[in-house]
């Protein structure tokens, strides 16, 4: 999704305030990385600092890919610190309900 052109997105996503999509995407994508980690007991701070770094990473390669594979999307720092917010926010969430789930476990 973050290499198509901007015409073949939904009209929805279009729409609505590029950095809160950017943001939301990647709360979402480092959830689930850290729900991964929930699932095999091993989710603890060392993982949670490797799920945030991989996130942010991750967006950071893909606004380099943009800028570099197409001719339809551009490199945007703010579109990075919006990914890189959105990855603390889930990461830190995601280990917070974690922390509390095995404490009344």
């Amino acid at each position: 999704m973050s290499l198509l052109p901007s015409q073949e997105l939904p009209n929805t996503l279009v729409e609505m305030n590029d950095l809160v999509i950017h943001g939301g995407i990647y709360v979402v994508f480092s959830a689930a990385l850290s729900w991964a980690y929930f699932k095999m007991g091993v989710l603890d701070f060392r993982k949670t600092l490797f799920v945030l770094s991989s996130s942010i990473l991750f967006g950071v390669f893909i606004e380099f890919a943009q800028a570099s594979l197409t001719t339809y999307r551009h490199f945007e720092f703010a579109d990075i610190g919006a990914n890189s917010v959105g990855a603390i926010l889930g990461s830190l969430v995601s280990f917070l309900i974690y922390r509390r789930l095995v404490k009344t476990a």
